[in-house]
């Protein structure tokens, strides 16, 4: 079986096995393991399990960065850094191995991703983006790879450089390329496009036509880490569980929970709430179409 194969084969029996053993322990009188968790931007799911008190009832607290791109993000994570990562499935298959480290996806954050293209407002067909410079993440893994296949899809190669693109990190650090001119267009999604569009930025394209299964973010661990913490990572997996139905349950209320936290508007909390929650269930079909697409770039 192809390498990448097996990655991918191993996320989804991993992420089934903890979530069936979560235990449900009563609160602990051991002190509190606390876990480093990485993110783009604030998983509402998360935020209420530890709000609530459902963390600590299992033992467990959690401190968060943001992080400013998907290489200090998964460098972190194959280093120790940080315990959780969540991210893109596609950096999952792109630095497993890579610095030695194993890193697999143990849960499914959405079942569904939103992730436009934006450009300045002076672009306004296609044949604008030749010769233009897009900003992305990192040239090499997740919506890097989404951004050159909606391209690809209207006669713009890069291997053909028909445009550039530059790796300048995550979505504020892709906006701010944007801004400055660096860049005319790149990815967005999450609250970055409430973002974009107040700073004078358009949706152009989307996902959708080319990548219709693509998968929302998942959360990783490096999987020594998973192994030495498993009925702790379990426990966590099923705070967090009961902390996304909560979520869906009211909705209104954790859109509210996030404004006062983050210190997000209105119309951004509608890209951090799950679009389609799945109780953190692995999608393999979404899975394998991010295997294909690094395939289909060379990436394997």
């Amino acid at each position: 079986m192809h390498a990448r194969r097996v990655v991918t084969m191993f996320c989804v029996l991993v992420a089934t096995a903890l979530l069936a053993l979560a235990p449900t322990a009563a609160a602990q009188t051991n002190p509190l393991l606390v876990l480093h968790i990485n993110w783009f931007i604030p998983d509402p799911p998360t935020v209420v399990a530890h709000g609530d008190g459902s963390l600590r009832s299992v033992g467990l607290d959690a401190e968060y960065t943001t992080t400013t791109g998907s290489t200090p993000q998964m460098q972190g994570l194959s280093d120790g850094t940080y315990d959780l990562a969540y991210t893109a499935f596609d950096n999952v298959l792109a630095w497993s191995g890579r610095q030695g480290a194993d890193i697999v996806a143990v849960a499914q954050i959405d079942n569904a991703v939103d992730v436009p293209l934006y450009v300045r407002p002076e672009i306004k067909t296609w044949e604008d983006l030749r010769n233009k410079t897009l900003a992305v993440d990192a040239v090499d893994t997740a919506y890097a790879l989404v951004l050159r296949k909606i391209l690809l899809a209207h006669d713009l190669d890069l291997d053909r450089h028909d445009y550039q693109i530059v790796g300048v990190g995550g979505p504020q650090q892709r906006l701010n390329a944007m801004q400055s001119g660096q860049a005319v267009g790149g990815i967005m999604g999450g609250p970055y496009s409430a973002a974009a569009e107040t700073v004078g930025m358009v949706r152009f394209a989307d996902h959708t036509a080319v990548l219709p299964d693509l998968p929302g973010l998942v959360i990783a661990a490096n999987s020594e880490w998973a192994d030495a913490h498993r009925s702790e990572l379990s426990a966590f997996l099923r705070a967090w569980i009961n902390g996304g139905n909560t979520v869906q349950a009211d909705r209104a209320a954790a859109g509210t929970l996030l404004i006062n936290l983050f210190n997000v508007t209105l119309e951004q909390t509608a890209g951090l709430l799950p679009l389609d929650w799945q109780e953190g269930r692995i999608n393999e079909a979404g899975m394998r179409s991010v295997l294909d697409l690094r395939t289909q770039f060379g990436y394997v």
